[in-house]
């Protein structure tokens, strides 16, 4: 329903016919989807709770930097920040290495990639595993 209402009114201020289509529009403003806001949102938030500790870089396995509980199994679950954070803080640490930056240096980065990708690799970042 805000993702409606954020298009209509995108285009109307941008004078544009209400069948614009909708990429297009967020191309020419270089602005992130609402879906995309919220990757960038729950990312930052578990950035700011994750303590940056030296001996997870000499880790076998360093991308996954937040530990992950076994506890959630329904999908339901699966649309809370407690299983959303670690999620996706993990998968996108595998390509962008947000660990060890900044708040701002890490918001940088990923601003820039989500506004690089297009609907479905945003769809593919929220799908979870099941």
């Amino acid at each position: 329903m805000y993702e409606i209402a954020q298009r209509a009114i995108l285009k109307v201020s941008s004078f544009r016919p209400i069948d614009y289509p909708t990429h297009l529009l967020y191309q020419s403003w270089s602005l992130p989807t609402v879906r995309q806001l919220y990757i960038l949102t729950v990312i930052l938030k578990q950035h700011s709770l994750t303590l940056f500790d030296k001996n997870n870089l000499l880790k076998r396995r360093r991308n996954a930097v937040v530990p992950r509980s076994r506890q959630f199994k329904h999908s339901f679950t699966h649309r809370f920040f407690c299983f959303t954070g670690p999620f996706l803080y993990n998968k996108l640490n595998t390509t962008l290495n947000i660990y060890t930056l900044n708040r701002q240096e890490c918001k940088t980065k990923l601003l820039h990639f989500l506004l690089t990708c297009d609907y479905q690799t945003t769809e593919d970042l929220l799908k979870t595993l099941r």
